[in-house]
């Protein structure tokens, strides 16, 4: 298909930069408006541990070094803008909005222009991608890194027939470059390796209904299939023999905050149907009809995002909307292939119908006509409306509840220093009240279970929490001991995890009898004190 003239060059240059400046705005607007959630204080404690001590070891002692590049991004913002929820956030709200020119850029290069803007516009206000872009946790770097490496991938893999070698062995290393950072972040981007052996798959079956079978078996995409193929059974084996536990717990193991989606194969369908309901339904079609009007782009997107999402949604038993953030992407740029087909052909149809009456000269330019249509069409893909997307959170945050601890910082400091302060959410305690709490009711996997992190004890061999660094509480016995040293005792809790299965139903049943609840306006946050 020519790329249709919907919008001249140097307008559509002009609509980018404001699709680009409106979409930072939406991301930056509001970042401390929620409080910060217990895993962004990994990224935010190791960073103080970068600008006071050099390295990233948290107040446990214990060495964060999980996506240290965005660590070190955050650490960045703290020694020039200071310390808070802003700083802590900027990072994931730039890279959110640099994902704009790049998703322009991508879907350029696979498709037109006109689709470039499309699904620019699609990311720019996507309430899943401006919800992770308010987040300080490295999803935000990890969306980037890796379309990238797929952009840079299918560059060198099905090079033009001009390109260079110089270029070429440039785009590899690209690939390389981009893909290793990538998994640092996150270990998940190696399902691209049997999407790799999808896309040739599909291009062997091409080339063999093309041409023949002998033909097919010396393609370039038999080659790479059989080399994915020993590269992916050598990690596997890799996974089985050296991290055999990861690799089940992933699969068969969901943690407790996990266990009602670990089932459910519709959970990451559900999440696009709410971001982009009409999108949605659009995408196979999109799909299909890509494929046959550009079998190679159509095929290699499709298999991009199909293929790990099926592999999140049938295999792996720990579901969330975070580990489907890093092909979100190319589930739009797909989907926009369809709507930039359909924006052409009925400007078509309305452009042949307006010249034939006689009506003003303004709805005969087809500049204006485009425009006009293209505007309506796209606002129509919007949902919800904008509000909500300004203060939207991830689905994180409807669970955890960490956006409104902020509001019990005042209830907190009726706490005196020589009171027991227990909590559910070490970290938080600590940023938002300035005192480090004396004990963690345990939750999620430290409770009563088995973990592959370092085990911390203190003088007195009291199990510590691994990254606060703080005694842990997993039963009655230790609650009613700490009673008797006659001081007073605060309970702060999360809502949700206090009713949770992870923390003990004796110690619940046993604070609701025997400790008074302090009134909060807080939804999700508990004080109980004795």
């Amino acid at each position: 298909m020519s790329e249709p003239q919907i919008i001249k060059k140097k307008y559509g240059l002009w609509i980018l930069a404001a699709i680009i400046i409106i979409g930072g705005y939406l991301r930056i607007l509001h970042l401390n408006q929620y409080s910060l959630w217990e895993d962004e204080f990994l990224h935010v404690f190791a960073a103080k541990g970068i600008l006071e001590t050099g390295t990233t070891h948290l107040p446990s002692g214990a060495l964060y070094d999980r996506s240290i590049l965005y660590t070190y991004l955050v650490a960045l913002f703290f020694k020039f803008f200071g310390i808070s929820e802003i700083s802590a956030r900027m990072p994931s709200a730039l890279l959110g909005t640099l994902m704009i020119p790049l998703t322009y850029i991508m879907a350029s290069r696979f498709i037109n222009r006109n689709a470039g803007i499309i699904a620019a516009f699609l990311v720019a206000f996507s309430p899943f991608c401006i919800a992770w872009s308010k987040i300080s946790r490295m999803y935000a770097l990890l969306q980037p890194l890796y379309l990238l490496s797929v952009f840079f991938f299918y560059k060198a893999f099905e090079k033009n027939k001009n390109a260079t070698v110089k270029s070429t062995a440039i785009n590899w290393l690209l690939f390389l470059a981009t893909f290793y950072l990538s998994f640092s972040i996150h270990d998940q981007v190696v399902l691209f390796i049997p999407t790799v052996i999808v896309y040739c798959a599909g291009m062997f079956i091409y080339v063999y209904l093309q041409k023949d079978f002998h033909s097919a078996l010396r393609s370039k995409y038999f080659k790479l299939a059989i080399f994915m193929i020993v590269v992916g059974f050598c990690v596997l084996l890799f996974k089985i023999f050296i991290q055999k536990d990861d690799v089940l717990g992933f699969i068969k193991r969901p943690p407790v905050w996990s266990e009602e989606n670990a089932r459910n194969i519709h959970f990451y369908q559900w999440i696009l149907q709410d971001s982009y309901p009409v999108v949605c339904y659009l995408y196979l079609p999109a799909l299909l009809l890509f494929i046959l009007k550009k079998i190679k782009s159509g095929l290699f997107l499709g298999s991009c995002f199909l293929v790990p999402f099926l592999a999140l949604s049938l295999i792996f038993s720990w579901k969330d909307d975070r580990y489907m953030f890093f092909i979100f992407p190319l589930f739009l740029i797909t989907s926009s292939f369809l709507i930039e087909y359909a924006l052409y052909y009925g400007w078509r149809l309305y452009y042949s119908l307006t010249m034939s009456h006689l009506v003003g000269s303004l709805f005969k330019k087809r500049n204006t006509i485009a425009a006009f249509i293209s505007c309506l069409f796209l606002f129509s893909l919007l949902y919800p409306i904008l509000y909500p997307w300004i203060k939207i959170k991830p689905l994180t945050y409807m669970r955890f509840g960490a956006y409104d601890f902020n509001k019990i910082t005042e209830a907190a400091s009726r706490i005196d220093k020589n009171d027991i302060v227990i909590c559910t959410q070490p970290f938080l305690m600590e940023f938002y009240t300035q005192r480090k709490p004396d004990f963690m009711i345990t939750a999620f996997e430290f409770a009563d279970k088995k973990t592959d992190l370092p085990q911390f004890t203190n003088k007195d061999a009291q199990p510590l929490d691994h990254h606060a660094g703080i005694p842990l509480i997993s039963g009655l016995s230790q609650l009613k001991s700490l009673e008797k040293s006659q001081k007073r005792i605060w309970i702060i809790t999360n809502a949700y995890l206090f009713k949770s299965q992870s923390i003990d139903a004796g110690i619940r049943a046993y604070v609701k009898e025997n400790y008074q609840k302090l009134p909060l306006s807080a939804k999700v946050y508990e004080i109980y004190y004795k």
